[in-house]
């Protein structure tokens, strides 16, 4: 069912609006982030730390389409010409096409916005972490193009990202986020959204008030 969005009256419509307030709270960061994951279904894992810390999300679905990554390099590029830092944190399997994923994401945004511009940093899944977290491994496809190098160093196994347990992928991606923050800014920045955030809750729940308050002045003026 899809319909337009009513609101029984303007108070109510003022109420909806300011329980959604909120405020890029990076704006006042040296860093910009996101993070950027092979897959769909693991797109819920890392929704928790992103929506928590305000970082953009996205499924590649694979390597990412040329135009998903032509209209990255385009978004990423204003926030470097704006004087950030900008970081991909990415995660995918440890097979032959998973590494190759994160190397081919940086010759591209490197083809659209320009060699060493934007930092494309592998978060998951790596060999370090595999020999710690000891997730069961799976053949490593022989028919993949880059099988050969990649047996070279790894061997014949290979692991999948959602062999990990989801609450260890999201804690990866939440130390992450946190290691790019200027937290002490962070936070007065969320303290001044939540004081301008309650200061539209009051417009709302005062709203009849108040627009009977600015009626009486426009009278007047008239």
């Amino acid at each position: 069912l899809r319909k337009i969005p009513d609101y029984s009256s303007p108070r109510h419509f003022a109420l909806n609006v300011a329980d959604g307030y909120a405020e890029d709270l990076w704006r006042n960061q040296d860093n910009y982030a996101e993070t950027w994951i092979e897959k769909d279904a693991l797109i819920g894992v890392i929704e928790g730390p992103c929506d928590e810390w305000r970082v953009p999300y996205y499924s590649c679905r694979g390597d990412g389409s040329q135009s998903e990554m032509y209209e990255a390099g385009k978004r990423l590029l204003d926030k470097v010409m704006s004087g950030k830092d900008v970081t991909i944190l990415h995660l995918s399997d440890h097979d032959p096409s998973g590494l190759d994923m994160t190397n081919d994401i940086q010759q591209r945004l490197d083809m659209f916005c320009g060699a060493n511009r934007i930092k494309v940093r592998r978060i998951a899944l790596t060999m370090e972490q595999i020999e710690h977290y000891e997730p069961p491994p799976n053949p490593a496809k022989e028919t993949d193009s880059r099988f050969a190098n990649y047996a070279e160093q790894y061997g014949d196994e290979s692991w999948e990202l959602d062999s990990l347990d989801p609450e260890v992928i999201a804690d990866m991606v939440r130390e992450h986020i946190q290691g790019l923050l200027n937290l002490e800014q962070y936070e007065q920045d969320e303290l001044g959204e939540r004081g301008r955030r309650r200061l539209l809750q009051n417009v709302g729940r005062h709203f009849n008030e108040l627009s009977q308050f600015l009626e009486t002045g426009i009278r007047s003026i008239e």
